[in-house]
């Protein structure tokens, strides 16, 4: 690491607390957030350009990570809680067997997102002491040094990585490593966790399977049987657990007290028998599970953009709408507006969907209910979050259901993204994403409660200063450009209390002064003076548009661009002697192109003329004499058939004016003469176009030298070529 570099680690991440073997915790400078710095040796580049950008409330979040030499330090989510190894420990502390359950599916959850990654990662060192549970519960895979991302066709691992005990068998140099190298290590964790389960037992003997091919393909798999172990526990100690508060089946005392209330309990049980076989007719397990799996159908339908209405009409078919008791109802109108988000409001096929809801006999009601927050989704996925408000505004207002439910949603994923917005511009000063936080912090300040109005203003007002400070700075360092663009764009965010009281307009006019004086000293006076016109009255603007005009002016006459002088020099009257340099200027233009004058030339000079100018009645005399450019341009050789393209350019003369020209074509070997007229008469800037023929096999015309001479229809000679023909010609 260079010292550069160290110096920028110390200014972002402030260190708090050295853990020693090259971990510590650190602060988030800007933030104030506690994170938690590792270096590595053994590492996987791709796993953790993974981790950062994909989240899961399962894996640390890594904020960032950069390799110095072969080391990788990592900044990732300070977890605070303990690992399943110390809880496991700790005898007094045992989990329940709800809490066991728990545990184990959300790890499922964790691994499943690992495992369903492009292309999948491996953590490949799975175990208690690598699972931590935060103050809040949530369980979090820790520790992914050995991890590794799984590629396709390897025979095995290059670098052997696990724990003895855990280890899957190809992990000691079988074969390579997969994600069902994980399912291992997960059944031996169920096998420490569920030690006196018969159906616990079942699903470690198939994870740990020797041959990997015999093992679950996948942690989901494995997720749906532990959910079974809850629904259907297979010993009488454990489900007493699930009942029993603070039983623990691992107690002598415990279980014989358990058995002697069960005794005491059978009479109660019988009594019951009748409200159980109720509650199973209503509520069956199979039911439940046919209702996930419909609903699963018809999200997946829509995101595949399958048969989702077709998939939809067998769902209430075999569950009439109105046999759903009230949460089922809710659950089933939550999936419905999930898959009909994935289409566009225009969409056919939404249409269709709503058809069918009807056709079932879903009320009428809720089929409007369905398709406001289909429609308010859609808004909030694409990040119309305006528009989103608007609609459940009017939602709320009406006291449609869930409205209130959805609308503390729509907020909590408005901060989402002014937060990301806000997190981007911080790492790479793009001053959009500045404005796209400010602008949903706005948001904020008018629609959320009153304690997320007065973060949301402070956030805002952090935002429009880091943007401010931003623009002050680039306008230090003489980026005026970028300084103005930025102050453009705050204009449109001075609405609260603090950023109304900055003078941006201050701010622009002076940046743009600058902008124009570093014009000047790099002798652009053009730019210069636009800015200088621009700012009107700020300062002395007004006359130092005037100075870079006359200079600009200068400019050209030193380049002998006369007509653009000229120009200048009237954006500038009364500055100096620019008067008498625009008449020079004039003179100068006329002279130059005295006998090719264009429409400024005719103006002015009758001007410089009529005030006395010296020189000028000479260079109108030119003007108005014909002049002519003689071409030889296209030439033809056929047999003995010889000819020549002659054009004939005709520039000055008298304002209006037209001739007739007359060409004189003479051999200047033999003296032969042949003429031709135009037909009509040319004005200037025009042009006539005549040929030179001749039929002979004795000499070519394109090897000897020939004069052309071309008069005005009064005989006068206007101008005169003499050469050889071009050898270039067709055939």
């Amino acid at each position: 690491m260079t010292e550069l570099e160290k110096l920028c680690e110390q200014a972002l991440y402030e260190e708090i607390q050295d853990l020693g073997d090259g971990k510590a915790i650190v602060r988030d400078v800007p933030t104030g957030r506690l994170l938690y710095r590792k270096v590595l040796t053994v590492y996987n580049t791709q796993v953790f350009a993974f981790l950062k950008d994909h989240k899961s409330r399962h894996v640390p979040r890594v904020e960032s990570f950069r390799e110095d030499e072969n080391t990788l330090i990592v900044i990732e989510e300070l977890v605070q809680g303990r690992t399943l190894e110390e809880i496991l420990d700790q005898e007094e502390e045992a989990l329940s067997f709800q809490e066991r359950i728990r545990i184990l599916t959300e790890l499922c959850d964790g691994l499943s997102f690992l495992h369903n990654a492009q292309p999948p990662i491996i953590h490949r060192d799975l175990k208690a002491s690598n699972i931590m549970l935060t103050e809040d519960g949530v369980v979090k895979i820790i520790d992914y040094d050995a991890a590794k991302i799984y590629i396709s066709g390897e025979k095995k691992d290059t670098v052997l990585m696990g724990t003895h005990g855990v280890a899957a068998p190809e992990q000691y140099g079988f074969a390579a490593s997969d994600v069902r190298t994980d399912i291992f290590a997960l059944g031996k964790l169920i096998e420490r966790m569920l030690p006196d389960n018969a159906d616990a037992a079942g699903i470690v003997e198939k994870a740990t399977h020797m041959d990997p091919k015999k093992r679950y393909s996948s942690a989901a798999q494995i997720r749906e049987q532990i959910l079974r172990i809850r629904e259907h526990a297979s010993s009488f100690d454990t489900r007493l657990e699930k009942v029993i508060p603070g039983f623990d089946p691992r107690r002598k005392n415990h279980r014989l007290l358990a058995r002697a209330l069960a005794a005491a309990l059978c009479a109660v049980i019988v009594l019951s028998c009748g409200l159980v076989i109720w509650r199973l007719r209503i509520y069956p397990e199979k039911r439940r599970e046919a209702m996930r799996a419909g609903m699963k159908t018809i999200q997946s339908a829509a995101k595949n953009d399958g048969d989702t209405a077709g998939a939809i009409d067998g769902f209430l078919a075999q569950f009439p709408y109105e046999k759903m008791s009230g949460e089922e109802q809710r659950l089933f109108r939550d999936a419905m507006e999930d898959a009909l988000a994935e289409y566009t409001a225009a969409d056919v096929k939404t249409e269709s969907f709503y058809k069918v809801l009807s056709d079932r006999y879903v009320d009428e009601q809720d089929v409007e209910t369905i398709r406001q927050y289909a429609e308010t989704e859609r808004l909030l996925d694409s990040g119309s979050f305006e528009s989103a408000f608007n609609k459940l505004r009017s939602y709320r207002d009406a006291g449609t259901a869930d409205a209130e439910e959805k609308w503390e949603d729509a907020l909590r994923r408005c901060r989402e993204r002014a937060v990301s917005f806000e997190k981007t511009f911080n790492e790479n000063g793009a001053v959009s994403s500045a404005g796209k936080a400010m602008d949903l912090y706005q948001m904020l300040m008018s629609d959320g409660d009153e304690d997320m109005a007065a973060d949301a203003e402070d956030s805002f007002d952090r935002v429009f200063r880091a943007v401010l400070d931003q623009a002050d700075a680039a306008g230090r360092e003489g980026k005026y450009e970028d300084a103005e663009k930025k102050y453009v764009i705050l204009q449109d965010f001075r609405n609260t209390g603090k950023t109304a009281q900055i003078d941006l307009e201050e701010r622009i006019k002076a940046n743009k002064y600058s902008r124009a004086e570093s014009f000047v000293k790099d002798e652009n006076y053009t730019s210069a003076r636009r800015i200088f016109e621009e700012l009107d009255d700020y300062r002395d603007s007004a006359a130092q548009a005037q100075k870079c005009g006359y200079l600009n002016a200068g400019q050209f006459m030193q380049d002998e661009k006369y007509k653009e002088a000229a120009a200048a020099y009237a954006l500038c009257p009364g500055y100096k002697d620019a008067d008498e340099k625009l008449t020079e200027a004039r003179y100068r233009h006329c002279k130059s192109v005295c006998e090719k004058p264009d429409d400024d030339a005719y103006a002015w000079i009758g001007e410089l003329v009529d005030a006395g100018y010296p020189g000028a009645q000479d260079v109108k005399n030119t003007m108005y004499q014909w002049h002519v450019d003689i071409r030889n341009e296209i030439n033809l050789l056929m047999g003995s058939q010889q000819s020549t393209h002659i054009r004939v350019y005709l520039y000055g003369g008298p304002p209006d004016a037209s001739t007739r020209i007359r060409l004189e074509t003479i051999d200047n070997v033999t003296g032969e003469r042949s003429s031709w007229t135009s037909p009509e008469a040319c004005s200037r800037g025009g042009y006539v176009d005549a040929s030179y023929n001749v039929n002979t096999y004795e000499f070519s015309i394109f090897e000897r030298e020939h004069t052309v001479n071309a008069c005005s229809e009064d005989g006068k000679q206007i101008g005169s070529w003499t050469g050889v023909f071009t050898k270039d010609f067709t055939m």
